[in-house]
């Protein structure tokens, strides 16, 4: 997409978080403790830095399960939100703010590294990969996630996809994330795969011909319902596997999810 003038990176997110309050989210948990299973088996627990890490929830399940963890976000109102969820737990979080590149943090010393949605608004997608690359010790992972421009939902319902938004400067397809984690020195040992649906956002394009932003809060709170049934009941927990991985074979769903080492 076309750079936006004057962007700005830290700007624009530095008040995103202000006026949410911590909370609890099992499903949330649940699923990181699936992405940490997966690069335990791929490396062992070390330091890990969480590159946007928001409210500080990976943070929170990878201490639980005995990682050091460092969180970097660029927001200073996530760093606040992040602080405050640490220390309901009786944890004192290490946030940094800043920009990634020029993160104070030594080359090989970083077990894993997850970046989950950050990619897709930084200036330069392969420095940041290149830099994750830097920091990390030999045999390390990187899980990245980020919206998938061959998605469905983009192809029904167009410009109301949440990652046609003017903060999203760089889309990637599974060829091309693929190609961006290899010409930064990763060997992607997952797969990558590209799941879900959007629902909500359909449903509001659909009924309400409207086109709603990525961070619009009806639809997001109808995500957030909809994740909490589906949960609760095993045949559509089933049925959401089943739908996964169609998804995952006609590379359509809406978020690529990668696990890559540094060798």
């Amino acid at each position: 997409m076309a750079p936006i003038p004057g962007w700005s990176v830290t700007a624009h997110y530095r008040d995103y978080y202000v006026g949410k309050a911590p909370r609890y989210d099992p499903i949330t948990d649940a699923r990181y403790g699936v992405v940490l299973d997966r690069c335990e088996r791929l490396h062992r627990r070390g330091l890990l830095l969480d590159v946007g890490c928001g409210a500080g929830d990976m943070l929170l399940s990878a201490h639980r399960r005995g990682w050091r963890v460092i969180g970097h976000d660029v927001s200073q109102s996530a760093r606040y939100l992040a602080t405050e969820v640490g220390l309901r737990s009786g944890i004192r979080f290490d946030l940094r703010g800043g920009d990634i590149l020029h993160a104070d943090l030594p080359d090989g010393s970083v077990a894993a590294i997850t970046l989950i949605e950050v990619i897709e608004p930084v200036d330069d997608p392969l420095a940041v990969l290149r830099r994750c690359w830097r920091l990390l010790e030999l045999g390390g992972v990187l899980y990245l996630t980020t919206p998938n421009y061959n998605s469905l939902t983009r192809r029904l319902i167009g410009d109301a996809w949440r990652g046609l938004h003017p903060d999203h400067l760089h889309l990637f397809t599974p060829h091309s994330l693929r190609f961006a984690l290899e010409a930064s020195g990763f060997l992607v040992r997952r797969t990558l795969v590209s799941k879900n649906i959007l629902l909500p956002e359909m449903i509001l394009k659909r009924w309400r011909r409207r086109a709603d932003s990525p961070h619009d809060h009806e639809a997001f709170l109808m995500a957030q319902a909809l994740r909490r049934h589906i949960e609760q009941r095993r045949v559509l927990l089933l049925l959401k596997g089943s739908l996964n991985a169609v998804l995952r074979w006609t590379q359509l769903g809406d978020t690529l999810e990668a696990y890559a080492v540094k060798c």
